[in-house]
């Protein structure tokens, strides 16, 4: 009898913790899901800017070499220009489409080395073309270079809605000119053109340039021939 007693408090106390180590467990799994969930939503999150007062820009036109050509030295004039309009601006969740750009400027620096007999890796490429001590230096700088990118077209697409632009006929036309001339396409081949880079990229980068130039506008200064 006593024997039957202490089974069956045995039994009790098993079914007691069975069912306490299960909650744990469950418990446990909810917890790693809701972290893997929330890492996922994380990383899909769309990249967020804050765009300051692009008005009043404080831009820094020190060190540009009056020997330079007038396209060098416009260049000069609109990186100054987007470093000072990065300097109002903030952004968030940028870590996706900083990879996605990077992985795509490595795609074609592969391609770079499939085109080019003399390199036969992108170490080949980053150190004997592009001068860069070795492979880790040149993929930060790759790195470095898809986030400043990404942060610009964000920057600038931000002004284009702020101010309204968009890319007419006649914006088209004063823009499309110069990227046939740099892509050896004449001006009878401008349907070729938008045909292989792309009617939508291309309107997207001719409105990039016409709301830099809009901001040098805006914030008064002067391109390389004043």
């Amino acid at each position: 009898m006593s024997r039957k007693i202490i089974e069956k408090k045995e039994n009790k106390k098993k079914s007691t913790v069975l069912p306490a180590v299960l909650a744990l467990v469950l418990l446990g799994l909810m917890i790693v899901l809701l972290s893997v969930l929330t890492r996922k939503r994380g990383d899909n999150k769309e990249p967020e800017i804050s765009l300051g007062d692009y008005t009043c820009l404080e831009i820094v036109l020190d060190g540009i070499d009056e020997s330079l050509s007038d396209d060098k030295r416009l260049e000069k004039v609109d990186q100054a220009v987007l470093d000072a309009l990065l300097s109002v601006c903030s952004f968030k969740h940028l870590d996706k489409a900083v990879k996605e750009r990077y992985n795509e400027n490595m795609k074609y620096y592969a391609q770079m080395v499939v085109l080019y007999d003399q390199y036969e890796t992108i170490t080949d490429l980053a150190t004997k073309y592009y001068d860069y001590p070795d492979l880790e230096s040149f993929q930060k700088s790759v790195m470095d270079y898809s986030e400043l990118s990404i942060k610009q077209e964000l920057a600038l697409d931000a002004v284009a809605k702020e101010e309204k632009l968009s890319v007419d006929d006649a914006v088209f036309n004063r823009y499309i000119g110069k990227y046939l001339a740099a892509y050896d396409y004449s001006e009878n081949e401008t349907d070729k053109f938008l045909e292989n880079y792309g009617r939508e990229t291309v309107y997207e980068i001719i409105l990039r340039d016409y709301t830099l130039d809009r901001l040098k506008k805006i914030n008064k200064v002067s391109g390389p021939s004043s």
